[in-house]
């Protein structure tokens, strides 16, 4: 059991990396998401006027976008670890309770069951 829960919330963590990851390329505008259906002809440039135009190139600072990435990830699974520690021990805790809970139960249902002896033990004494 204690596997299976493990492997839970490292998948969990894992789950929430890739989507930090996601969620923060795609609202600093690396990554598009498209919902147009449509297909597009990407090779059609029959209506580009490109004639006085010219071309402009763009560079893409792709080891600046791999360490941000590598940074956000980082940071993603440091909180990940700590949330898996902070559950860890409310765990603990959680069981320590139940420990002290049963401990104390079977105490008193000792008490009960000694007190609930000596009764019937004096019930059938009186009557002789």
């Amino acid at each position: 059991m204690k596997k299976l829960c493990k492997f839970i919330l490292r998948l969990i963590g894992l789950g929430a990396i890739i989507g930090g990851v996601f969620a923060y390329l795609k609202s600093k505008g690396y990554i598009t998401v498209s919902t147009n259906n449509e297909d597009e002809d990407y090779d059609d440039f029959s209506s580009v006027d490109t004639e006085g135009t010219e071309r402009t190139y763009i560079n893409v600072n792709t080891d600046a976008m791999k360490s941000k990435a590598k940074e956000i990830a980082q940071d993603v699974k440091d909180k990940a670890e700590d949330a898996y520690d902070g559950a860890k021990e409310k765990v603990k805790d959680a069981s320590k309770n139940i420990a002290h809970a049963l401990e104390k139960a079977w105490y008193e249902a000792e008490d009960t069951v000694e007190d609930t002896v000596e009764k019937v033990e004096e019930f059938f004494n009186d009557e002789d």
